[in-house]
Formats: C-alpha cells, structure tokens, sequence
C-alpha cells in the first residue's frame, strides 16, 4: 500500500500524510538562552528537526526553553558598607531563582525574600558602585547604582565608668564627661583617650551621681552628699553652686533655673533674690516620674524633654525655661526610651511604647513619633525597631539613628551586639541596619549615643551600673552620607 507522500514547505509547513501527526503543522524552532532544568518555571515549546528522504521525513522533537525577562529594581540607594541592599523584582517566583550579584567588581553574596526580593549583602569598600545581576547563566547588566558609607568603624575599650556621658561642649574636639572611679572622666573618643577631669576633692563625698548639661560651655555634676555643681573645664573651676539634693543628674536651663532628676521624680529649682534657690512643688509630686534616665534640650534651650517611665499615667513631661510649670505631657506616653529636638527646635522626636501607650509591662513594641515642639501635637507615628534603645537625628537633618542590640540568633543564651538602624527622617522608613561582630555581649548594659559632628561619627558606650565590669567598651560607627 502506497504511503501518501509529505512535503515540507520553505516556511516548514508540512504537506500531506500523517506521519507523526505533523500534516498542517508549522514547525519553528524557539531559539534564546536556555535556562537549566532546575531552574525552569516556564512553558517548554517542542521544535522539530526533520529530514526528507524520499517520500519519508523523519523527525526529532527537542525542548528548547522559552527566556524569561527579569525586572530588577534597586531599592536601597544609600547603605551602610557590609549592609543589606534590597533588590526587587515582579518576575521572582522561588528561591531557587537566585542570579549572580555584582555591586562594583565585587560579586556579593544574596538570598531570596519572598514573594519579590533580592536581599544582596554590600561590600566593604566605600562609594559609589553601579549593581549588576543576571539570571540563569546571562552576563550581569546594570540596573541601578547604590552608594556606601563606613558602617562600623570598631570598639575601643576604657576603664570602669558607670552613668550617661554628657558633652562637654567648651573645647573644640568631641569629648564627654562620665562618672569614674576617681570623679569625672573625660574621654576623648577620637584620639581615644581618658584623663581624670575632676578629682572627687571637687564633691568631698565618695561617690558621684551623674553628669549633666548646663550653660555656657559647662557642665552639672552632683555627688551623693547633695552637692551640684556647674563646673568649667579649661581652666577647671567652679562657676556655680547649684540647688542641694543628691539627683541622678541635673540640668541646668538658663542661669537661674534647674530642673533635677530623682529615683522617683523630676524637681524644678529657680534661684531667688537672696541667692539661694526656690522648690518648685507643682513639678515634682503630681508628676510621678520614674527613674528618668537622660533629658533632652532643644537647642535654644527652651523645651526640655524627661527621659524615663511615668507610672501616674499623666504623659512624660516637657518643661520650659521660662517657666516652673511643665508646657505638656506628650499624650500617653507612659514611657520615653528617647528624644531628640530638630535643629530648628520646632519638632520633637520621641521613641517608646505606642503613643496612646498602655503600662510599660508587659513588653509592648515602639512607637517612632513626631511631635510639635510648642504644643505636643503628635503630627507622625510609626511602629519602630523594637531592640532600639534610644533616638539620634543626624546634623544633616537626613536620617534618624536608634541605637540598639541585634540579637545573635546562633547562640544558645543570645549574646548581643550593639548596633544602629537608620531611617529616612522625611518618611520614617527603615533604610539599613548595622552592627558590631557578635561575641561582646553587651546583655545587661546600656548604650549611651554620643554623637561628634565633625568626625561624622556616632560613638555608643556601653555602661552598666549594676555590674562589675573592669572596662567600658565604646563602639564607633560612621554616619551615613
């Protein structure tokens, strides 16, 4: 029996008989980059490859895999060097996706984040870098550029301090007093040095307080006999006598007015016509404040925020230098872990539990928000980093720092390293997150921010007031760009 004959066009139609099935078919070979088996998440077309012989063709069918485009968008425009960059892309659909990264000439690690991120890890080298990727075998190309800053810039160890460092703002490097052993230190984190500033013959008692800002290029230091102290630097010498009381610190508003942080309150003192100085009462038994642990001043020094917990529940008070009476309370907040004025003084930064808050215990996340200086009004208020321990604004009025911990997941009784989130002071938004290397465990210590301005440079030092460490370490971090 004849077998009808087939002919193959020039266009690869096939004409007439059966064989294969193929009579009417087009047969047209995909081409493009082949993607590996592992990898393929996309239909497969058949090509055929057919040879006429007579009146027989025959045929031999291939997979060839269609190509996938990828849309890669750069998310994190400036980081941290050895930080995480964000990359996003619709057309990710499982880990096993994962392309080449290369940011500079450096090709960096990366791991998927469902559903439609790239998470890329920066390398060490400050600047600026363009960020390639290609997907299953292409040569990378370009898809956005990212600029990198220091990060981390290592830890330096001092001997035993305890209490919150406060500037000392009349000398023209970026140093800070802190409680010691034998008085007040001052610690000059660039040229990492510490010398004794005032020895405890200044305070005749065997124990300081705290230390804290006062005015004109001077600082408050008080010991636990009751005696405080403003108090010059270059030469040292006494400039006042402050109100009697052994505080945890004091701050001195403007010449003539104190405000005095106890255990269990916050006392304004004003000085009267004969010399000595007036108890304000209207602030400190109403007001229950609870071990306030730092006070932030706008810069020009007319609104002073309390740091500390409230378990009155009547808000976390902001005072004024013109007045013995708080000018607010920030609405329900029962808690304040910091705060920061903007250098134009008109807005309020604070950090704690969400504003309205309930009781500080149990554990409630943060709350990042905004506040207008003058009156308390809450213009902003986002979730915050929840191991953030207090809140710096950058000098350039671009970011906002929150010091805090990064628990390493890796240890069985979890160490901590200190470390810094930064955010985009215009929308609030995480932008990148640093740390030091695991194995300092800083558990049970507090980070004191100390920022310095003309190194471009934030220092963190741990203190702990209920342990008896023989060092203090101090880690330094650059700012970001």
């Amino acid at each position: 029996m004849a077998r009808p004959g087939l002919g193959i066009r020039a266009d690869g139609h096939v004409t007439g008989g059966v064989h294969g099935g193929l009579a009417g078919r087009t047969l047209r070979p995909q081409g493009g980059t082949a993607v590996h088996p592992s990898l393929r998440r996309t239909p497969l077309a058949v090509s055929a490859t057919c040879a006429a012989s007579l009146a027989l063709v025959s045929c031999r069918s291939t997979e060839v895999a269609q190509v996938r485009s990828y849309t890669v968008q750069v998310e994190t425009a400036v980081a941290w060097t050895s930080s995480q960059i964000v990359l996003t892309s619709p057309d990710l659909v499982a880990p096993d996706t994962l392309p080449v990264v290369v940011i500079g000439t450096d090709t960096v690690p990366v791991r998927y984040a469902p559903p439609d991120s790239l998470i890329a890890t920066a390398p060490a080298t400050p600047g600026f870098f363009d960020v390639l990727v290609g997907f299953h075998g292409q040569s990378p190309r370009t898809v956005g550029t990212v600029q990198l800053a220091g990060g981390y810039a290592g830890v330096w160890n001092v001997g035993p301090i305890g209490g919150r460092p406060q500037i000392w703002p009349g000398i023209p490097q970026t140093s800070f007093a802190i409680p010691a052993d034998t008085g007040v230190a001052l610690v000059d984190p660039r040229l990492r040095t510490m010398r004794r500033a005032l020895d405890r013959s200044y305070f005749d008692a065997n124990c300081m307080t705290g230390v804290g800002p006062a005015t004109g290029g001077r600082v408050t230091v008080g010991n636990c006999a009751g005696t405080l102290l403003s108090v010059s630097l270059e030469p040292v010498a006494v400039a006042d006598t402050g109100p009697g009381g052994s505080g945890r610190f004091a701050a001195e508003l403007v010449p003539g007015r104190w405000l005095v942080a106890w255990h269990h309150g916050v006392t304004s003192y004003l000085r009267n016509a004969a010399g000595g100085w007036d108890v304000e009462d209207t602030v400190a038994s109403p007001y229950h404040i609870e071990e306030p642990s730092d006070i932030a001043i706008s810069p020009s020094r007319d609104r002073a925020a309390i740091i500390g917990r409230d378990w009155l529940g009547t808000g976390m008070p902001v005072f004024s230098a013109s007045s013995a009476n708080p000018v607010y309370f920030l609405p329900g907040s029962r808690e304040i872990w910091g705060a920061a004025f903007s250098d134009e003084g008109d807005s309020l930064f604070v950090i704690g539990p969400p504003l309205p808050s309930v009781q500080p215990y149990p554990y409630t996340p943060p709350n990042l928000a905004i506040v207008a200086a003058s009156d308390g009004r809450v213009l902003k208020s986002v979730p915050a980093w929840p191991d953030a321990y207090r809140l710096v604004l950058d000098p350039g009025g671009r970011w906002i720092y929150l010091p805090g911990a990064m628990q390493d997941p890796g240890v069985k009784y979890r160490s901590q390293a200190p470390a810094l989130q930064v955010l985009d002071r215009a929308t609030l938004a995480p932008v990148t997150t640093i740390q030091a290397p695991f194995g300092t465990d800083i558990g049970g210590m507090d980070l004191y921010p100390v920022l310095s301005p003309s190194e471009h440079r934030l220092y963190l030092v741990a203190t702990c007031a209920f342990c008896s460490a023989s060092t203090t370490p101090i880690y330094a971090f650059d700012l970001m760009p």
